[in-house]
């Protein structure tokens, strides 16, 4: 049997008798990496809304008891949310969740995702019930349900290919922000040791030490002082600097020896960072601030946490470039 034969590129199927749908489908990716694509929120965001809408939030975390939260920009702006629980997750072949439109909770539906192995790659059912027959009948009424399916499953089929190629960019956590500041001063406060100091200090924590190598494979090393009294070891390893313009490190928790160490407060971190930071020209006085990380060289486990606290690592890194405006602003006057 072939993977043509193996199952309909969708099949959608409406129960006279019970309201519900189901959809099957074929993807040409093993079952672990549409797992992935299901629960990671970095991958979700990639191909489950139409291009033209934004993503404004993206939280979830895909364990048993726990929920999602998505919020979609329409192009006018206007924000439209959506939210659900988890109540059933067996990795990689089972997903059960609750599906609600923030505006209208009594349209809540309760969906079953199934991935069924068939050799090198994976059949997905959905299978999704509604409260009444007549919500059901009303969805099916829209007559857009199953070209939005063929779009979706379109987009999803285009980030299973990515994946195979390069799974790791596409999992970054990436931030960007623009300041009134000159490309030169921007890259300036990425590499010159007395800038750094002033703003690339978490927040409750102080500067004990730092030096700094600029240059492939030279090391950028700080010890911090925590709330507590005692210290902790960090350093970024250049992987590569383009002058002025990016820099990719390697970072971690370090000894004094510059062996690296696990997170002092968190084990099940990643040990080592891959982080690019760009500095992008918009005009002769704006410029644009990149960062994408993701774990070096990690484990499930490790990559499982740093899905988990995306958002509080987001939090960590807008705080710092908000110090590094008040930084800049400060120079200025």
């Amino acid at each position: 049997m072939t993977d043509a034969d193996a199952a309909p590129s969708l099949a959608v199927c409406a129960d006279p008798s019970a309201p519900t749908i189901t959809t099957t489908r074929l993807l040409r990716a093993p079952l672990a990496r549409v797992f992935d694509a299901l629960t990671k929120p970095a991958l979700v965001q990639r191909w489950f809304a139409p291009p033209e809408l934004a993503w404004a939030l993206c939280e979830m975390d895909a364990r048993e008891g726990q929920g999602y939260r998505w919020v979609w920009s329409l192009p006018d702006g206007t924000e439209v949310a959506f939210s659900g629980e988890f109540t059933e997750i067996i990795s990689p072949e089972r997903i059960v969740r609750t599906f609600r439109f923030d505006r209208m909770p009594e349209s809540e539906i309760t969906e079953t995702l199934t991935l069924e192995a068939h050799g090198e790659h994976t059949i997905l059912h959905t299978h999704t019930l509604h409260s009444t027959l007549a919500r059901r009948d009303g969805q099916l009424a829209q007559g857009r349900m199953q070209s939005e399916l063929h779009a979706r499953y379109a987009r999803l089929d285009a980030l299973l290919d990515a994946l195979a190629l390069d799974p790791s960019e596409l999992l970054s956590l990436v931030f960007s922000r623009d300041f009134s500041a000159t490309p030169a001063r921007l890259w300036a406060a990425h590499t010159d040791l007395a800038l750094l100091a002033q703003w690339f200090v978490p927040k409750g924590t102080t500067l004990v030490e730092a030096t700094l190598d600029l240059r492939p494979q030279g090391t950028y090393h700080y010890v911090l002082r925590l709330p507590d009294d005692s210290t902790v070891g960090c350093k970024q390893v250049f992987a590569s600097v383009t002058a002025d313009s990016e820099l990719v490190s390697l970072q971690s928790f370090c000894d004094p020896d510059l062996a690296v160490t696990a997170h002092p407060f968190a084990p099940d971190w990643p040990h080592t960072l891959h982080v690019t930071t760009r500095v992008i020209s918009l005009t002769e006085d704006t410029a644009r601030v990149t960062v994408s990380m993701h774990p070096h060289d990690a484990t499930p486990a490790q990559w499982d946490a740093f899905d988990r606290d995306r958002g509080a690592t987001l939090t960590a890194i807008r705080s710092s470039y908000a110090q590094l405006s008040r930084t800049l602003r400060a120079i200025e006057r």
